[in-house]
């Protein structure tokens, strides 16, 4: 499924500091992207191994029935899916849990943490916190409200983000 270097590049950002990431679309590729990013999001929402046990009729319904009908959450979906494959596939941290998997309602977004990433080294293990954000525009508000967010719990992961002890 891995489609980012594929489909998107790094922008240099108007910043002294090398801490904000801008990707942008890269001109043409949209077409081959789509089909690893529509398995990203049946992977995040519900799970290949669970869409390929229950057959194609049942699998569209359930996948119908998963998706959000309301364009802010869908949008919120889709950036916290992009931001939990970009960090997948562009840095050493393991991703150990697909947070949509577990939403009660398809039309609410999340509480808790958006991607943690887990990093296991022979001296130490590293936590990722990250926060998705989806605008139509980047603006200083919007990365405001990230770093608000990432803030929070002094910077350490939400415990409900933490509260699925089968993954961690």
């Amino acid at each position: 499924m891995s489609f980012i270097d594929e489909w998107l590049e790094e922008k240099q950002p108007n910043t002294a500091h090398r801490t904000l990431l801008i990707y942008e679309e890269k001109r043409g590729t949209r077409t081959r992207a789509l089909k690893p990013i529509c398995e990203a999001v049946k992977d995040h929402l519900i799970g290949l191994d669970v869409l390929s046990n229950l057959g194609f009729p049942k699998a569209a319904v359930y996948l119908k029935n998963r998706l959000p009908t309301v364009k802010k959450v869908r949008s919120g979906d889709l950036g916290e899916i992009f931001a939990t494959e970009f960090i997948a596939q562009k840095t050493k941290f393991r991703i150990l849990l697909k947070r949509l998997r577990h939403k009660d309602d398809r039309n609410t977004s999340m509480r808790g943490d958006d991607v943690i990433g887990i990093l296991t080294t022979a001296q130490r293990t590293l936590v990722l916190k990250a926060e998705a954000k989806s605008q139509a525009a980047l603006t200083n508000s919007t990365v405001t409200k990230a770093i608000e967010a990432l803030k929070k719990n002094d910077g350490r992961p939400n415990p409900a983000t933490l509260g699925y002890p089968k993954h961690f």
